[in-house]
């Protein structure tokens, strides 16, 4: 599988600052093209009306699930850019091509799969949104059954999902979050990869109905663009964020994640009168799921937005969660944002966490940050950047270490293990899962995310 790993150079590139003209934190007054049902204005509720089961959770069936839906993402990209390639009936019989040296080039092979319809929806006649990608949602179920039906040509034995000969039907890794994911009545609302099956910003959007949980998901690196992305340190105020910090000082952002969020116009945009950042599309289309959802306005106010990703697509998690929560303060479903991070690396100043802080103790915003010792990617410190949220710290042999923004800096010898395997096994998600389930981690992961966050964020006044 292919994992987002922060180039050595670009982990040692120095943050510079970046001075931006003075605007309103825009989405506080900007509104996004979405309209509630019933034409009423939505306002903020009480925070102190209720916490939802979802935060009364232990924090371990939180993690576990973020972190196989983070995984899932890099997976189905693959899944869906293979039916891409390979498909007879969505190449129209035209073979794709592939170069294999120089000049030359040679032809994908063509197979007939099941139903590309069940995860490629492009093709479909249903009704568009201005707001996704998907033609229509793809439930875990479809995703599943396609899968099940297309076992003897497709094989993920050496990480990738990819076309081959599996005689023996074996069943993907992906499967078990699919069947899971079936029982809690899943649903992918979109998954925006257009043009980015190789690099580039790729997430999905997913409700849980059983959960009450409306999922952003952010993939992680896998090109060139992502790297370079990953490298770029710069600091930068992105427009939609000035004027957003305490006592009128900016906010400072990683400019390469920012830029990835803020600043790149998706194509089917690029002629549209009023053309949206990704930011922007995705805060429009989450408003538009739960505007949808077919229940009373009480059980609404029991969904909870959460965001997720690994490294790269953590980092974005982070950054999304905060712009949402910090600027979306019309709109009552986002009361409430939690982002779960793997392998995240640094995404703001001081006062981009001192902003962070401030939504967290109003109880706006939480951040469960999880990172491996030995890691590279979160605990690597960068000049200029500081973490935030409440960590989880894992190591190979000892207890998990929680505490609020806990910044864990690598033993001075990582950089030998750099040339070999051992830092980039840290950062996969293999190890993260095998750390997690350690039995001397139990008694700190059956806690809920609300007794932590009361334990080593509210207790400390959110200083750490």
């Amino acid at each position: 599988m292919k994992l987002s790993i922060v180039t050595l150079a670009g982990l040692l590139v120095s943050a510079a600052s970046f001075t931006a003209p003075s605007q309103q934190c825009a989405f506080q007054t900007r509104k996004l093209t979405t309209v509630p049902k019933n034409g009423v204005r939505i306002t903020r509720r009480s925070l102190a009306l209720k916490q939802s089961l979802q935060f009364n959770d232990d924090i371990d069936f939180i993690v576990t699930s973020m972190l196989k839906n983070s995984q899932f993402v890099y997976n189905f990209a693959n899944l869906r850019a293979l039916v891409r390639e390979h498909d007879r009936l969505i190449r129209d019989g035209e073979p794709a091509k592939e170069k294999v040296a120089f000049f030359f080039e040679k032809e994908k092979p063509l197979v007939d799969f099941y139903r590309p319809e069940l995860i490629v929806t492009q093709r479909g006649a249903q009704d568009d949104s201005m707001n996704r990608y998907f033609k229509y949602p793809i439930t875990s179920a479809s995703v599943l059954e396609f899968i099940q039906n297309n076992r003897k040509l497709l094989d993920d034995s050496e990480g990738d999902v990819k076309l081959g000969d599996n005689p023996n039907e074996t069943p993907l890794k992906m499967e078990e979050l699919l069947e899971q994911q079936a029982r809690y009545d899943g649903e992918m609302i979109d998954y925006d990869d257009q043009f980015t099956d190789k690099e580039g910003l790729v997430y999905a959007l997913t409700v849980n109905r059983s959960r009450k949980r409306i999922t952003a998901i952010f993939r992680g690196t896998v090109g060139l663009k992502d790297i370079k992305t990953d490298a770029n340190f710069f600091h930068t105020t992105p427009d939609l964020l000035k004027n957003c910090g305490l006592d009128g000082k900016e906010i400072r952002t990683h400019k390469g994640f920012s830029s990835y969020l803020f600043n790149d116009i998706p194509e089917e945009e690029r002629e549209s009168p009023n053309p949206r950042s990704k930011f922007e599309r995705m805060v429009a289309a989450i408003k538009e799921i739960y505007d949808d959802l077919d229940v009373s306005e009480e059980e609404k106010g029991n969904y909870e937005l959460v965001v997720t990703g690994h490294s790269l697509g953590g980092g974005l998690a982070n950054l999304f969660a905060y712009a949402v929560a910090k600027t979306q303060n019309d709109y009552k479903f986002f009361d409430r944002v939690t982002a779960v991070t793997f392998a995240a690396p640094v995404v703001g100043d001081k006062e981009y966490n001192k902003s962070f802080q401030d939504l967290e103790s109003k109880g706006i915003l939480r951040h469960i940050r999880v990172s491996n010792e030995g890691d590279v990617v979160p605990t690597q410190p960068v000049p200029g950047y500081t973490q935030n949220g409440v960590n989880l710290h894992f190591y190979a042999d000892k207890p998990v270490d929680v505490d609020y923004r806990n910044s864990k800096v690598l033993r001075p010898w990582w950089l030998l293990d750099w040339f070999g395997t051992s830092v980039l096994d840290k950062h996969m998600f293999e190890e993260y899962e095998r750390r997690k389930d350690l039995a001397k981690n139990d008694a700190a992961l059956q806690k809920s995310l609300n007794q932590i966050y009361e334990e080593e964020a509210v207790a400390k006044g959110f200083s750490g």
